[in-house]
């Protein structure tokens, strides 16, 4: 086995980045998003981390005061990968992938929401990461593939327990419930079984494959709902 030498994104150019930024400027007109988002509007949080506080941030299609809004560079730095790509530069702030802090931000549809209506009552969780493995992981891709699962699931479960416990405390009236509300967590999991370097395939074959996955998961899920629901 030859073992490949690990080289810093630093050390190369940014054509990687620099051609996500012009693909997302191309089909989103950044500069008029406020105008265009209205108080009714779904509700789009993208999760970064500042490298050097380690501090989490969301940047939010709904701002509020000093809440940073939508911008390329916001999306670029969610997507900023640390081995791939180089950190984002967003004010005074240097940002990676959210992976290291809250990722999903979860708890954001629930905190700093002064009143009850403003909660959702449900929260849909497309889950890409597997929860289990059939086999112990023993060649170096393998662990490298169960290690970068648990790790983004774990940060998920760290944001569903926010939920969860919120939930709980309702139920045993340990809360204020004027202003807070229970809130169903529903799961749509992918069930194909992905290595990590299928997060690099780009190819149309495999592009397809991931939709028709969706798209039969996501008709799995609603006709489950529609079954639960009265």
């Amino acid at each position: 086995m030859l073992g490949l030498p690990e080289i810093s994104p630093y050390l190369l150019p940014t054509s990687g980045q620099d051609f996500m930024a012009d693909l997302l400027s191309a089909h989103i007109p950044f500069e008029r998003l406020q105008s265009l988002t209205k108080p009714h509007s779904p509700c789009l949080m993208i999760g970064a981390v500042e490298v050097l506080s380690g501090d989490f941030t969301v940047f939010h299609s709904h701002p509020g005061p000093g809440q940073p809004g939508i911008t390329v560079e916001a999306l670029l730095a969610s997507a900023a990968i640390p081995e791939m790509f180089r950190a984002v530069h967003i004010g005074k702030g240097i940002y990676w992938d959210g992976l290291f802090s809250q990722n999903p931000p979860i708890r954001g549809f629930l905190s700093g929401k002064g009143s009850r209506d403003a909660k959702p009552d449900e929260i849909w969780v497309i889950q890409i990461n597997p929860e289990r493995r059939a086999g112990e992981p023993m060649t170096a891709n393998d662990i490298d593939d169960r290690r970068n699962e648990l790790a983004g699931n774990l940060s998920l479960h760290q944001e569903l327990f926010f939920v969860d416990q919120t939930n709980d405390w309702l139920r045993k009236k340990w809360l204020d419930a004027a202003h807070m509300k229970h809130v169903d967590v529903r799961f749509i999991r992918l069930e194909l079984d992905l290595d990590y370097a299928s997060k690099l395939d780009r190819s149309p074959a495999f592009i397809e494959r991931l939709m028709d996955e969706g798209r039969n998961k996501g008709a799995e899920f609603i006709a489950r709902l529609n079954k639960e629901t009265p």
